[in-house]
């Protein structure tokens, strides 16, 4: 048995997820993404940080275990 990121284990084939841990154990992870005021290419940038939040990311993402709000 074994106590990690609930992403790592189902990226794992093989590795059966038993379930989180209760929520006073947990240590949450926060991702956030921002253009930089200097990004030499800001279109692609903008464009980029629409693709990781935006609905399709959001099914990738939940399907492999990210906690979405």
């Amino acid at each position: 048995m074994g106590i990690t990121q609930i992403t790592e284990i189902l990226a794992n084939p093989g590795v059966a997820y038993a379930g989180p841990l209760p929520a006073a154990l947990q240590v949450k992870t926060v991702y956030s993404a921002g253009l930089g005021a200097r990004a030499p290419e800001p279109g692609a940038a903008r464009e980029f940080i629409a693709r990781l939040s935006g609905p399709s990311a959001r099914r990738v993402l939940a399907q492999a275990g990210y906690e979405l709000e």
